[in-house]
């Protein structure tokens, strides 16, 4: 059984698996993975062996997409995007869709709140780390842009749209943003609700 980014389990589904982890069957082999391991339930982890993995390097994933994967063609794009990461390169669910951060960013220009207050109220936990996942990647992608630098690019497709909002902002400001943002999970760690914390982030903002 394996559960990809973990973390963003609802407090039921970790309860359920806190349960079956109490009682594993004796044949079961239980793999979590995570980016935010901080976000997983101490009773959850208490009862797993913790492995930290280390990103590997662009040229080892580059090699890999160019041979065992046969994706030469597109190779030097999705070792930008994977920025160490294999997984972000092994299917295109992994990655963020365009069409999200193109609106997120028209957005950003206009300074308006990246939501509404009626899509607010419907945010669940797991929804809120995925979104501040999100605006922390793009955050930084607009600052590497300002930086005018262009290595480990997670949307080269985008970068004209990057580059063009980020002139409008100073180092600092993004800077700032993305340190908004930590801070934000930092909130949801300390169990405060999730619509506060991304009112807190970008309504009072």
């Amino acid at each position: 059984l394996i559960i990809p980014e973990a973390h963003r389990l609802t407090e039921g589904a970790s309860n359920a698996l806190l349960k079956f982890l109490e009682e594993p069957p004796p044949q079961a082999t239980i793999i979590l993975t995570s980016s935010r391991v901080d976000f997983i339930p101490a009773t959850v982890l208490s009862r797993l062996a913790v492995y930290y993995w280390h990103l590997v390097h662009p040229e080892h994933i580059r090699q890999w997409l160019t041979g065992t994967a046969g994706r030469a063609a597109t190779a030097n794009a999705m070792v930008a995007r994977a920025a160490g990461r294999p997984g972000w390169v092994s299917t295109d669910s992994s990655t963020l869709e365009e069409s999200t951060i193109t609106s997120w960013l028209e957005g950003v220009a206009r300074s308006e709140p990246p939501m509404s207050e009626s899509d607010l109220k419907q945010l669940t936990g797991p929804q809120t780390i995925a979104l501040l996942e999100t605006w922390q990647l793009a955050w930084r992608e607009l600052l590497l842009h300002r930086l005018n630098s262009s290595s480990r690019l997670l949307w080269p497709a985008l970068a004209s749209k990057f580059s063009t909002v980020a002139q409008k902002f100073s180092v600092g400001y993004l800077t700032q943003q993305i340190w908004r943002v930590n801070r934000s999970f930092e909130l949801l760690a300390a169990h405060v609700s999730p619509r506060a914390v991304i009112h807190d982030l970008y309504v009072e903002s």
